[in-house]
Parts: C-alpha cells; sequence; structure tokens
C-alpha cells in the first residue's frame, strides 16, 4: 500500500480577542494524522490593536466599499501582512525549525466585517503578498466559499472536530470557547452539525476591562472563584437531516 503523503504546514491566525498572532507548525496527511511540531503566540502592541479595533468600527458603521478602498485600510492591511512576514521568520528561526520545507501556510488574519447574510467576510492579510515574499504557498479567506454555500463563514473547526474525535458508535459534543462560543456535534463518523451558542472570551475580557482593571482574567483566577451554574440543552439531533 503507498504511504499517504505527509505535508508540514504552518497556520497562522488571529482571532475576536485581538490579542496577537498565534503560530502552530504541524505534519500531517491531511486526514487523521496530525503531529505539532511547534507552537507559538506573539502579542500586538496596544497601539496596533486599538488600529484594528477603528478600523473594524468604521467598517460596521459607515460604507463598506468606501471603506474598503480608504487608505486606513490600505495601510493597515499592508502593516499586518508585514508583521506576519516578520513573526514568521522568528518563529522560523527558532530551534532550526527553517531547516523543514514548507508546503502551505494557512493564514486567517482579524475578521473585520462579518455578515455572512449579505455575503460578506473580509479579513486582514494579504495571501498574495504573503506568498511572495515568504516563498510558500499561501492559503486564507477560508470563510468566503461556505458563506456562498449558505454557511455561516466558519468551516474549518467543525472539519477539524470531526477528524479528531468522531466515533462510528457515538454521538460526540465538543464545545469551543473562543471569542465566540460554538460547538461541533458529531453524529457518528459522517455527519456535522455545527453552530455559534454564544459569546465566550471577547464579552470576558470586555468585562474585565470594564470592571477589574485587567485585559482578560488569566488562567481563569477571577472565574473560579465563582459559583458554577449549569445549564443543560438537549435537542434531538435525529431533526436535522444531514
Amino acid at each position: 500500500m503507498k504511504k499517504k503523503k505527509e505535508y508540514c504546514s504552518l497556520g497562522i491566525m488571529s482571532g475576536t480577542s485581538l490579542d496577537g498572532l498565534d503560530f502552530s507548525l504541524i505534519k500531517t496527511d491531511g486526514v487523521s494524522n496530525i503531529d505539532v511540531i511547534f507552537n507559538e503566540f506573539f502579542k500586538f502592541s496596544k497601539e496596533f490593536k486599538n488600529a484594528i479595533k477603528s478600523l473594524v468600527g468604521k467598517f460596521n458603521k459607515l460604507d463598506y466599499k468606501k471603506t474598503l478602498n480608504s487608505k486606513e485600510f490600505v495601510c493597515l492591511n499592508k502593516r499586518f501582512s508585514d508583521l506576519i512576514i516578520e513573526k514568521t521568520e522568528i518563529f522560523l528561526n527558532k530551534n532550526s525549525l527553517n531547516k523543514i520545507p514548507l508546503d502551505v501556510i494557512g493564514v486567517h488574519g482579524n475578521t473585520i466585517l462579518h455578515k455572512p447574510e449579505y455575503g460578506i467576510s473580509l479579513q486582514i492579510g494579504d495571501p498574495i503578498y504573503l506568498s511572495k515574499k515568504l516563498k510558500v504557498k499561501t492559503i486564507a479567506n477560508f470563510r468566503q466559499n461556505d458563506i456562498q454555500n449558505s454557511g455561516q463563514g466558519a468551516p474549518l473547526v467543525p472539519i477539524y472536530h470531526q477528524r479528531q474525535f468522531s466515533e462510528s458508535k457515538n454521538n460526540v459534543m465538543v464545545v469551543n470557547i473562543g471569542g465566540v462560543s460554538n460547538f461541533s456535534l458529531l453524529i457518528g463518523k459522517k455527519k456535522i452539525f455545527a453552530s455559534d451558542i454564544g459569546p465566550g472570551n471577547k464579552l470576558i475580557d470586555e468585562y474585565c476591562k470594564k470592571n477589574m482593571d485587567c485585559s482578560f482574567d488569566k488562567n481563569g483566577k477571577m472565574a473560579s472563584k465563582g459559583k458554577l451554574l449549569i445549564t443543560c440543552i438537549l435537542f434531538n439531533a435525529r431533526s436535522h437531516p444531514f
């Protein structure tokens, strides 16, 4: 039997919390086997974080096309891309990772406008520019195809959960608390139902800033002092025709 090809992939993303860039270098056959080689986080400066927040605000309040062509967007898009290039070189130079040949880089920049009901989801970061500078095939814009097929624009996490956690005999639910909380319901090996289910770290971070004089609840230290309330949500998985 011919051995499946393994790919060495570098994933780079920045989430709703706007705290920085997450890097993960993995080796995988693209189906089930995943070997995590190295992970690292690079924090955004306060100024850069505020610049992204300002742009998000303008995209949600002003004319979409006008803002897309604005000097502010063009400049921040390049700054974000240049930051990725800078941090990628630092990341790969550590522990001789630059000796590992990369097959592909996947980049998910900060989402600055997300309105799937209008067919729009926009992230900063220029994949063509990144590919030319880093000289590696670069993949981005993960949301758009999902939105065009009646999804909400978050197709990757459920697929990953299915590959990693699905079982043939049991249904499995995986809950992911990111900036927004979501879940993946894995029905056997072949069926998935996934959805956002409410606020996550983004809301907690905002509460901490306004009421606790800190940017986030590190290690859940403050939350651990509270009283645990458990709400059970029941629904019939068979009602979803997958």
